[in-house]
């Protein structure tokens, strides 16, 4: 796979400029309002192809509205050239044919997206696979989570806090009410607590994606990296073929100035993504910017070509 240094580099300082074009903001927003009716319970393959097909009907949209906008406009010119006693009773305007190019500023968009659709981080960050343990089969305890659920959701997380912790007095055993009630704290910036939680959650359900993933996101807020990246090896023991596990540990080796383990895991990660069509691509494509310069910066360019190369990837000059 090529990978030209402009294509490596385009993300740390040009696609934060051109993100923000208009056309790119109006479009984003349409399409974010499409991915917010996505739901969080479909496989994650699933989601990739539905934020792909939300992204791609609001490019095309955007230009068929632009198109006949343009078309009105020419109309509307005409018909100014004339005065009112001689305006015509039909009127044809020559037009060419209207081209639609579906793939537009198909990345600036994504990229936008990633940044600034709230649907959308909620959408990739959920982890909604069931095991025996995610749900409770007590009624009342259901209830009290949905309502800290929307409570949430709008940022309210004092009160979701206590409707799960009401829902787990109701099942102890309820693995998504502890999972909701670590991300509430960690949401609060309580980092210690939200570990607590975490893990008392994978004391039922050992295989849960949402603690796993984020005992490791709660260690790195704390500035615990060391245990960060422990979490991210019991994450990837138990998830081998999922791409953030790679991807998160690989910005921590990043982080600590470990670079040959740190770009090994994100040219995984890159590799991962992009055969699912995965929108985190983009931030894989940023990281590996970073990882370029800062290794450009301390002489070791050589050491991340030898590691591109051993991924297959040839970074072109």
């Amino acid at each position: 796979m090529r990978f030209g240094l402009f294509q490596l580099l385009c993300f740390i300082t040009v696609n934060s400029v051109v993100s923000q074009t208009t056309e790119i903001e109006k479009v984003s927003d349409e399409a974010c309002n499409c991915i917010s009716n996505i739901k969080t319970t479909i496989q994650e393959t699933t989601k990739f192809e539905r934020i792909k097909e939300c992204i791609s009907a609001s490019i095309l949209s955007e230009q068929l509205q632009n198109s006949l906008l343009n078309s009105l406009e020419k109309t509307t010119n005409t018909l100014a050239s004339y005065s009112a006693e001689n305006l015509p009773d039909s009127l044809q305007i020559e037009e060419g044919d209207i081209v639609i190019n579906a793939d537009k500023n198909y990345k600036e968009i994504e990229e936008h997206l990633l940044r600034s659709c709230e649907p959308m981080q909620i959408l990739l960050s959920s982890r909604d696979l069931k095991s025996e343990n995610s749900v409770s089969n007590r009624k009342r305890a259901q209830v009290l989570y949905d309502k800290g659920q929307l409570f949430f959701e709008k940022g309210q997380f004092e009160n979701a806090i206590r409707e799960y912790r009401k829902a787990l007095k109701v099942d102890e055993n309820f693995a998504f009410a502890w999972d909701m009630l670590g991300y509430s704290y960690r949401k609060l910036g309580e980092y210690d607590e939200a570990i607590k939680y975490y893990r008392k959650s994978l004391e039922i359900d050992p295989k849960g994606k949402m603690p796993l993933i984020n005992i490791a996101y709660a260690s790195e807020f704390n500035k615990d990296y060391p245990g960060a990246i422990k979490a991210m090896d019991n994450y990837i023991n138990v998830y081998p073929n999922d791409a953030e596990g790679y991807y998160g540990r690989g910005r921590l080796y990043h982080l600590t100035k470990d670079y040959k383990n740190g770009l090994n895991d994100m040219f995984k990660a890159y590799l991962m993504y992009k055969e699912a069509n995965s929108p985190y691509a983009q931030d894989a494509e940023h990281s590996m910017g970073l990882f370029y310069r800062d290794m450009q910066k301390e002489g070791k360019i050589e050491l991340f070509n030898k590691i591109a190369k051993k991924h297959n990837i040839e970074i072109n000059d």
